[in-house]
Order: structure tokens, then sequence, then C-alpha cells
């Protein structure tokens, strides 16, 4: 523990005497400074800041009463003792006035200044060893508050509340609202924000934020979260201009700290606790079906709910599909705009599963994306289901060479030799017997692959060519272009305007 002490006196046998001759370190105290003087010591006290002051009444320049003063107003908590001569009596009722601990009889007698001092010492040792104590406290409740904060916004919109064990579990430690005043759920998506679990860690740092700039009191919000990564902001400050005013600035920290776009939907104002559920239903039915469709980035005002659309039952009973008949269902999803936006992404991940060759993504991560993500993921899936179909005809070495092309035509430096070392062939019989089972040579075939992709890319995306040429293998755009109008006989931004 650092205890730290001013000396100043302008008797310098007085100074030095106080300073050298008393064992301070095995009273407690860590650092020892000394001035001569009033003015001398608040130069000192600019770099040192004093628990305790031992300072003579009567000096030149600035006397100790003076001085004192002006340590209080730096140092509240500093402690105050006084050197006072018989004549400086008169000085004793400002001492008194300045709280001081105590005052000690010129000419000194160490002892007794030692022994003095070491229960000002000890008061405050004891002080700081509370402050800390309290420090921590303070510190772990912090804690604990933005934990138990997201367990208490899941149970306040939960649809099976239970009012008796929510009043046990959190009134009055973490939780005063009352009813009969303005309340509103507010529900933040972070966009390509793909790990689920970053919901706790939004929290936490976004309840910092909203602290540390003071754009809510501590008791004006609570932050959590569902299963997804969507922190969920319940807050009794209802007046939109000022929401908006904050929600802003947490979109520019999301963007600046994270890099995400974010889209904010608030939900309509309420005046009972029991109906924040309905609040948070509202933002959040707004929020998923503007993210689904039109991938919104910015702030929604949800004064009512969606007015119900479900999707038919129709909409998903094939029993197979083709890339045809894929095209037509999203083709239809974008006209229609359903509002069963959880059963029809249910639906379309028992396609994605269905079409991806690769490591699929879980029901979690798939449910971040948009409805133009999911055309691009299955369509693609299904292209690369329909290239492998008509493979069992050829020979197994020339089926696996074609199954890695597949897997990856994406890598530029994709060449013959790694693709034959792949079939466990040479590179001459490999390009031998790969064009006697299909009828071209295998650079040809890796090319309509890449082509083919392309053309996938220009019909289901919004990319731009030279993202395409990265995707597909051919990272120089030009080149690309020229290869593209020479096979179809149009550009790609030509073919990308003829698509439906």
């Amino acid at each position: 523990m650092n205890i730290q002490l001013l000396i100043v006196d302008d008797e310098k046998l007085t100074k030095e005497g106080l300073t050298n001759y008393i064992d301070w370190a095995s009273l407690g105290v860590t650092q020892v400074r000394a001035a001569s003087n009033g003015a001398e010591a608040l130069e000192l006290v600019r770099s040192f800041t004093p628990d305790i002051l031992l300072t003579d009444v009567k000096m030149p320049h600035m006397d100790g009463i003076t001085l004192a003063r002006h340590i209080r107003e730096l140092y509240p908590d500093c402690k105050l003792l006084f050197l006072s001569g018989y004549a400086d009596k008169q000085y004793l009722k400002s001492a008194i006035d300045l709280k001081a601990e105590t005052y000690i009889e010129k000419p000194v007698i160490l002892n007794n200044v030692a022994l003095t001092v070491s229960k000002v010492i000890q008061a405050v040792a004891a002080e700081k060893q509370a402050l800390e104590r309290q420090t921590l406290r303070d510190a772990s409740l912090s804690e604990t508050k933005k934990i138990v904060h997201i367990d208490l916004v899941q149970e306040l919109i939960s649809p099976n509340l239970d009012w008796e064990a929510f009043k046990k579990k959190y009134i009055p430690t973490y939780f005063t609202w009352q009813d009969n005043a303005s309340y509103a759920a507010v529900c933040i998506r972070l966009h390509h924000c793909m790990d689920f679990r970053a919901g706790k860690q939004a929290c936490h740092a976004l309840n910092q934020f909203l602290l540390e700039k003071r754009l809510f009191a501590d008791h004006e919000f609570f932050l959590g979260f569902l299963e997804n990564n969507c922190p969920i902001l319940l807050t009794s400050v209802t007046y939109l201009a000022v929401l908006h005013g904050v929600l802003n600035q947490v979109r520019e920290y999301v963007k600046k700290e994270w890099g995400f776009d974010s889209t904010v939907a608030i939900g309509p104002t309420v005046h009972r606790l029991a109906d924040l559920r309905s609040s948070y239903e509202i933002a959040s039915g707004n929020l998923e079906y503007q993210h689904m469709y039109f991938n919104y980035q910015s702030i929604l005002d949800c004064h009512f709910a969606l007015e119900e659309k479900p999707s038919p039952e129709e909409l998903f009973a094939r029993r197979t599909y083709s890339l045809d008949s894929l095209e037509q269902l999203f083709q239809t999803l974008r006209a229609e705009h359903y509002t069963d936006i959880r059963h029809i992404k249910q639906k379309l991940y028992e396609l994605y599963a269905a079409t991806c060759l690769g490591i699929p993504l879980t029901w979690e991560e798939f449910q971040l994306y948009t409805l133009q993500d999911y055309a691009q993921m299955i369509c693609y899936g299904m292209s690369n289901l329909e290239d492998l179909n008509h493979l069992e005809q050829y020979h197994k070495q020339i089926q696996k060479s074609i199954r890695f092309m597949l897997q990856n035509y994406m890598h530029a430096d994709l060449n013959i030799r790694t693709i034959a070392e792949e079939a466990g062939l040479s590179p001459n019989y490999f390009c031998s017997l790969f064009k006697q089972n299909t009828g071209v040579t295998a650079n040809e075939y890796l090319l309509n692959i890449r082509m083919g992709k392309t053309c996938f890319y220009l019909k289901h995306s919004d990319l731009k060519l030279y993202q395409i040429a990265d995707q597909v293998g051919i990272p120089d755009a030009n080149y690309l272009n020229t290869l593209f109008k020479k096979r179809y006989g149009q550009t790609p931004t030509q073919y990308r305007r003829s698509r439906p």
C-alpha cells in the first residue's frame, strides 16, 4: 500500500530532523518529500500526491494554513497535521475549520511526532483498504450486473414470464422499473457478423459504451440477447428524437470498432412491464423482415406489427429440385415477401443442407444471412450437383479429377500437374485419358467450369466483375471479360442485364 507524506517547515534543523531521523518506512510511509515553505510545497504537489501533510503554521511566502487550504482543494482526502509554537495559537481556529487531525507543539520531540503521525498513518491505511475493497465490490457488482442484465432481459421478453419469481430474483437489487411508465424494446442487428456467439460480447461492449458516453443513465436501460447475435435494448427513454440520437451513436460505434453495418428497430412504446414482450416482438419481426428481403441498414420506427402473409404450403412442396425450379422459388420469395421468416429459413436450410458439398453452416450461422445470400448459396450448390450428375459415365480417376476441379476451380494456381496428382496419374496419361472420356482437354474442361460459374455469379449475385474474376480463379477481370465475350457473344454486363 502506498502512503505518501509531505513535510513543510522553514526551520532547516526541524525539517531535516523530521525527514531523516524518524523511520517512516517502519511506520508504513512509502514516500517522504520535504519543502521549506508553502509556495515550494505547492510546486512539489504538482507531481506528488500527499496522503498526509505535516506542516508548520508560521512560514514566509505562504503560511501553513493557506497551504493547507490549497492542499485540501487539490486533495480533499489528505490528512492535515500542524506544527505550532505557543505564539501560534491564534491560528488554531483556522486549523479546526480545516478539520485538521491534530497539532503538535514546538519545539518538536521526534518520538512524540512519530507516535502522533503513526496514528494518522493507521487511519489512512484503513481508509485505503476500505476504498480498495469497495472498488473491488463495485467492479464485481458491475460485472455481475452485465451478466444478470442479460438474464433479466431474456426473462422480461419471455412469453412465459413468472412475475412473482422475477420480483424475488431481481427486485430491488437489479431492477427498479414500475408499471405506468414508458418503455420500449430495441433490436440491433449486426450485418455480416457471422459469429452467432457474439451476442454476449456485443452486450458487454455496448453497455460500457452507453455508460462511458453517458448516453443513458445506468437505471435507464438493460441489454441482453436471445438465440442469435442481435443485442436487445430495453429502455425507459422512449422519446424518439432522443432514442434516434443515441442509436445513431451506437451504429457509428459498431461500425468504427467492429467494422459492421447495422440495422436498429425500435418497438412501440408500452406502459406496462408485461407489454415489453409485445414491443420486442414487433421490433424483432420488422427487423427480421427488413433484413431478409431488403438488407435494410438504418433505424426503423416500428409502431405496428407486420401484416401477416404466411407462405403457402405448396411453396416448398416439391420433393426434388433443379436449378431452374430453385430460381423460380427465389423469384417467388423476392416478389411475395412472405412474413413467416423463421419457417421459410428452416425450409431453405433443408435445401441448403441437401445441396452443400462441403461442410455446411450450422442452423445458428445460417440464420444470419439474407434472402439474396440464400439464393446464391443454394443455387450454387445445386449447380455443382448438376455438374456432377453426368460423371458416372467416366473412368473413376476422371470422376475424381472433375470433382477436384469443382472444389478448387476458384484457385488461380490450379494446374494440370496438381489435378493429375490428385487422380493418381502421370500428367501425360491423365491428359490422354481425360480427352478420351470427355471429348475435351482438361484445361478446356476447367475453363468451362470457370465460365459456367461466372454466368452463375452474374445471374445470382451483385458482385462486380473483378470480384467474380477472383471467385472463379481468373484474377484478371479484363481477361475474363475478353473470354466471356468470345464465348457468349456479349459482355458480362450485357449478360447480367438480360437475366430474368
